[in-house]
């Protein structure tokens, strides 16, 4: 006997393998701790490929101008990109990331430095882990060099201020409004 989330079990009473299971080649197993929790520029800083573009809109759930802004919701939208070669060295330099990753706030107010840090942090450590993670247990990284320059340019634990400085922002009431309006 085992336990089951609904949508195995609505696959397996309708005699059909459930879309997520290892029985179809999709369970790769546990992620390791060095790449669980990656934020978004993290990953894309590890990336082999620059597969995608990543735009990210944020925006207040608050709808009072007092509260605006103590959190942010918003949507992750990726397009796909030439594939270039494979890259020899990792971590993309810190300047290139603002080619695949574009944000968006929207809101009442500019924000504060913390409220996007969430969701667009990059830690050097967790960079560092990562990479020698993945160059100890995936071949696909086996030959990559770590290139130290670019990490020492990475923040210790902070977004990246070529982030903050690249980001749109829609700023006002009007603009809050007409985007819960759709």
């Amino acid at each position: 006997m085992c336990t089951l989330c609904q949508k195995c079990h609505d696959a397996l009473t309708k005699g059909h393998i459930p879309k997520f299971s290892a029985a179809n080649d999709v369970w790769l197993g546990d992620v390791p701790a060095e790449l669980q929790g990656l934020t978004i520029p993290e990953a894309k800083f590890i990336s082999l490929y620059r597969h995608n573009s990543c735009v990210i809109k944020l925006h207040s759930p608050f709808h009072s101008v007092t509260t605006s802004q103590a959190a942010l919701k918003g949507n992750c939208i990726t397009f796909p990109q030439n594939i270039p070669n494979i890259v020899t060295s990792l971590p993309l330099v810190l300047d290139d990331l603002c080619d695949t990753l574009k944000v968006i706030l929207v809101g009442a107010r500019p924000p504060e430095h913390i409220h996007p840090r969430k969701i667009l942090t990059v830690r050097k450590k967790k960079i560092i882990q990562a990479l020698n993670w993945l160059k100890q247990h995936n071949v696909l990284y086996r030959n990559i060099e770590i290139n130290l320059e670019n990490i020492a340019q990475l923040p210790d634990d902070d977004v990246p201020e070529s982030i903050m400085s690249a980001m749109e922002q829609k700023i006002g009431v009007e603009e809050t409004d007409s985007e819960r309006v759709g």
